[in-house]
């Protein structure tokens, strides 16, 4: 288990060092980060697109409400279905962590955790790494952050048995980590 940086909860440096680590390997070549910019920029444009339509929505109404008529009421309504697709799209397009490393297309392999290393991985995700590495060769970016979820779930006391059952036997179907009993 890793150790406890500064105001940081058990479990949280684990996220910092994989952040940490994605943004020093964007900034020397080793990935790329377009596909993380275009998750990000699809929900930065959704999210814009709902709070000018809605502020768009608040003058037609205010509008409709001091002059009435036809025009500003259809304004209104279009404004309203403007702002209720931004915010469907808002709410079904993807954005987290987990999203945006799915989208690095290069391989994490023993040069990759090398450096992974050396930017400070915790110790346990370094042991599964190397496991996971020496199994299949080369692991994508998703199974990294998977690893990282996984262990630092358990630094933080959670239980298998209690990890969300879902996103645990996703992880652990993609991992394929076998089942480790304390004793």
């Amino acid at each position: 288990m890793s150790k406890n940086i500064g105001t940081l909860t058990p479990g949280t440096e684990y996220q910092e060092s994989l952040s940490r680590f994605l943004s020093q390997e964007a900034k020397s070549g080793h990935i790329s980060m377009s596909g993380m910019r275009r998750i990000s920029m699809k929900r930065n444009i959704a999210g814009l697109t709902a709070l000018l339509a809605g502020m768009a929505m608040v003058s037609t109404g205010a509008s409709f409400i001091s002059t009435g008529g036809t025009q500003p009421l259809f304004m209104l309504v279009g404004t309203a279905a403007t702002v209720m697709t931004a915010m469907t799209v808002l709410a079904r397009s993807p954005g987290g962590l987990f999203y945006q490393v799915a989208e690095i297309d290069s391989a994490f392999t023993h040069a990759s955790l090398l450096r992974f290393v050396a930017c400070g991985a915790p110790d346990d995700v370094t042991r599964e790494l190397i496991t996971l590495l020496n199994t299949q060769g080369g692991v994508s970016y998703a199974q990294v952050h998977d690893v990282v979820w996984f262990c630092s779930r358990q630094a933080s006391g959670i239980g298998e048995s209690h990890l969300f059952h879902d996103r645990y036997a996703l992880i652990r179907s993609r991992l394929e980590l076998k089942t480790r009993r304390a004793g």
